[in-house]
């Protein structure tokens, strides 16, 4: 094996120990900082092979980026896939940001020779937008947890659309969108959609952690319909089996109209059976219903915490 082949392997196994280890659980922020890091790495791992494969490439550095590029794609598609199977969760933007990052490394790794200086400065703006695009989303999460932190205790208002990255919900039995039909605070809620399904449901995916200093929750919800409306409440901590018994939840009857439900966080920390639930690690909130068979469109406001 020569030097450049020890080192080309050297790369790509400590590429597979970064993409492909179980990840310890880490906060919001440590989850976006990680994704932003999905460019630059398979951008250097690009420009790596592209220097160190020169001898094995086409002579034309346009085809030989290409075939590096589409080298990457394989092995970034196949990482991901990988990672469904060892704890970890695999996903199309991580692709997306794989790819562009490599994308934007190899336009500067080709162009910083070019002889007119018009077009350098073009695939250097071109390599930027490949980034950027690559950095929009996790830096959406990053600036919204900075947002969550300083808006405590309210836990959602809905005047931003930057609020739905906390939030998570399948288009297949759950709709959610930002609107401005009605709100208890402000001028926005979220208004969301369920459809006839066995349990249509949406969650509170990154709430913020600490819950200890409060003493109840409590949101704003409107009915629409002539119906009342079972919503279930569940809140778990990051200790949480996946027992039924093992967590909080909750069943409250939404009668047509404003609904402002309260639950007290003692409740919440005495509910799972044998242990106390951690107040300072809550993981997820989620808000369901049950055999619903029809569509039920509801709005949600004012989501916060009471000292």
């Amino acid at each position: 094996m020569t030097p450049a082949h020890r080192r080309i392997a050297a790369l790509l196994v400590g590429v597979a120990v970064v993409l492909l280890l179980p990840l310890p659980r880490a906060s919001r922020a440590m989850h976006a900082l990680y994704d932003l890091g999905h460019a630059p790495l398979f951008g250097v791992l690009s420009v790596m092979l592209f220097w160190w494969g020169r001898k094995k490439l086409p002579r034309n550095d346009l085809f030989a980026a290409i075939l590096v590029w589409g080298t990457v794609a394989i092995l970034g598609i196949a990482a991901e896939y990988v990672q469904g199977f060892l704890g970890r969760f695999p996903s199309w933007q991580d692709v997306a940001a794989n790819l562009l990052g490599s994308a934007a490394f190899l336009i500067w790794a080709i162009s910083w020779n070019w002889k007119y200086r018009v077009l350098r400065i073009a695939a250097f703006a071109i390599g930027v937008a490949c980034l950027v695009a690559a950095w929009r989303t996790p830096a959406i999460e990053l600036a919204d947890t900075l947002a969550q932190h300083r808006n405590l205790p309210m836990l959602g208002s809905f005047e931003r659309r930057l609020e739905f990255s906390r939030w998570q919900w399948s288009g297949e039995n759950c709709e959610l969108g930002q609107a401005k039909r009605w709100a208890s605070d402000g001028e926005m809620s979220m208004a969301i959609r369920f459809k006839p399904a066995k349990y249509p449901s949406f969650s509170l995916y990154w709430p913020i952690e600490d819950w200890s200093p409060y003493q109840a929750l409590t949101f704003d919800i409107l009915l629409t319909g002539a119906e009342p409306l079972p919503l279930i409440v569940k809140i778990v901590d990051v200790d949480h089996n996946g027992e039924t018994n093992d967590r909080f939840h909750r069943a409250i009857l939404l009668q047509p109209g404003l609904n402002s439900p309260r639950i007290r966080l003692s409740d919440v920390a005495i509910a799972p059976h044998g242990r106390t639930l951690d107040l300072r690690r809550i993981k997820r909130m989620q808000f369901y219903t049950v055999d619903l068979q029809t569509p039920r469109v509801l709005f949600l406001d004012n989501l916060r915490l009471v000292p």
